[in-house]
């Protein structure tokens, strides 16, 4: 190999390399550093269990998220790599949260979804447990949330899994 080839080869590394800094989600490859949550995710969850009482408890467990049926997830976040926030869509209700993101990929959230389509019922979901992990590109594990109403009497808690919940960007 020729010394002017390799001086380019290098000269070429350096520009590559340079143009990714600390903050950047991705590296010049295109590909995201195992532990980066920031993105778009969408998906499906399954609904595990769902208990409570009064009528959120009806409205939450018979009609929105009867346990063992499939629903629609989608996450969006953005901001710094370990502590990212964005929006989290579970079915209909959607709510702002904010992540935590270890070093490992294991990723939490806090937050709460509403279903502003509800009306005078409106229900909102405060998530009470978000164990999830970065796993080849998708998000698994497992979440909670607990459900309560504006207006309706009683409360419900929802177990779920995840499906599938895969970056699309």
């Amino acid at each position: 190999m020729s010394r002017g080839f390799r001086a380019l080869v290098a000269a070429l590394c350096l520009v590559l390399f340079s143009a990714c800094d600390d903050d950047s989600p991705t590296s010049p490859s295109g590909t995201r550093d195992a532990s980066d949550a920031r993105g778009n995710w969408e998906g499906t969850f399954a609904l595990d269990t769902c208990t409570g009482t009064g009528s959120v408890q009806d409205l939450t467990c018979r009609q929105r998220f009867p346990a063992g049926t499939t629903l629609l997830v989608i996450l969006a976040l953005s901001g710094t790599e370990d502590a990212p926030t964005g929006t989290l869509t579970l079915a209909e209700m959607s709510g702002q949260v904010a992540a935590t993101v270890s070093s490992s990929g294991a990723v939490s959230l806090d937050g709460s979804v509403g279903d502003p389509a509800a009306k005078d019922e409106e229900l909102t979901a405060e998530v009470t447990d978000w164990d999830t992990q970065l796993q080849n590109g998708r998000l698994v594990g497992t979440f909670s949330f607990r459900s309560t109403g504006r207006t309706l009497p009683g409360e419900a808690e929802v177990t779920a899994t995840i499906r599938v919940l895969g970056r699309v960007d």
